[in-house]
């Protein structure tokens, strides 16, 4: 994993914890359960991809 890349899950990962009042744990959780459903993802440049749902 590269630094930036990283860094923006790092960042995403305090936000989780300071918003929803997770543990680390279960914000590493939450994020890889977002990875493998596809709907966030983390490029090797340090960018955020998040899917956004409309209905």
């Amino acid at each position: 994993m590269q630094k930036k890349e990283q860094s923006s899950r790092q960042v995403v990962m305090c936000y989780l914890m300071n918003t929803m009042g997770v543990d680390l744990d279960k914000a590493r959780q939450l994020i890889s359960d977002l990875e493998d459903s596809g709907l966030v993802r983390f490029d090797k440049k340090g960018s955020i991809n998040v899917l956004l749902l409309e209905g």
